[in-house]
């Protein structure tokens, strides 16, 4: 690898990397090797594949619940974008393609968000792991580190 090549002048990536635990066992299930190139921090191994399979809040199943939802919407991939409402804390934008549009809205804040509109809003429902905004008279609410899709009715 390139960090054993140029060691201890540069070492790449190698610094801030790991493979991915598979198991919640020795190395991870990466590896059946007594030592490997890039150690499995022993705290990574809960977070292993096998163990949030079992989880619906578990990031690898709001990765796979988000590719889902970006697949049966093009608008996310194609769509042109309008930025309709920023702060420091957050963004608020439409993605349209071929006639339909989805409403985006982020909160990355601590505090709760609240934003008019005008648009006629129906949320989407995000994966269980993501705290989801909600529509309430004509009002997008965000609470903290929240994310709202919607579609809009034109």
């Amino acid at each position: 690898p390139y960090g054993i090549n140029f060691w201890p002048e540069f070492k790449g990536r190698d610094g801030c990397r790991t493979p991915m635990p598979w198991k919640n066992t020795t190395n991870g299930a990466f590896s059946d090797a007594k030592k490997t190139w890039l150690p499995i921090d022993r705290h990574h191994l809960p977070l292993a594949v096998e163990e949030q399979e079992n989880d619906r809040s578990s990031v690898l199943h709001a990765y796979r619940d988000f590719l889902h939802l970006r697949r049966i919407h093009p608008e996310l991939i194609y769509g042109d974008i309008h930025f309709l409402y920023d702060d420091e804390t957050t963004l608020s934008f439409t993605r349209t393609y071929q006639g339909k549009v989805l409403y985006i809205s982020i909160n990355t804040s601590e505090q709760t968000k609240i934003i008019s509109t005008d648009l006629a809003l129906t949320p989407l429902v995000l994966p269980e792991a993501l705290p989801m905004g909600y529509i309430k008279n004509q009002q997008v609410v965000l609470p903290p580190c929240s994310v709202i899709l919607a579609i809009v009715t034109i």
